[in-house]
């Protein structure tokens, strides 16, 4: 189980690549000065989005197995206790 949100910081053209040996689904989330909010799918964990000035940009990395895994906080299993473990190419941001 695991989740990770990385701010970025920079404007312009960012384009980001994670590589996983297990599955992982990441989105970067995008927020306008105004407030509202877009999300740039990155299939196959490759995706790249332009970042105005002003704007705020966020990477999120989300554990996603093909099957669900039942949690008890309680008693935690290897398979609930592992985390994300990924690689992150990135051009355009920093973190």
């Amino acid at each position: 189980m695991g989740a990770n949100i990385i701010p970025l910081k920079g404007a312009g053209n960012v384009v980001a690549n994670v590589t996983a040996g297990t599955s992982v689904t990441a989105t970067l989330a995008i927020k306008a000065a105004s407030g509202a909010v877009r999300y740039v799918d990155m299939p196959g964990g490759n995706g790249q989005a332009t970042v105005a000035s002003g704007e705020e940009a966020i990477l999120v990395v989300v554990n996603t197995p093909a099957n669900l895994v039942l949690f008890d906080p309680f008693q935690l299993t290897s398979e609930t206790n592992n985390g994300v473990d990924y690689t992150l190419q990135l051009s355009g941001a920093t973190v």
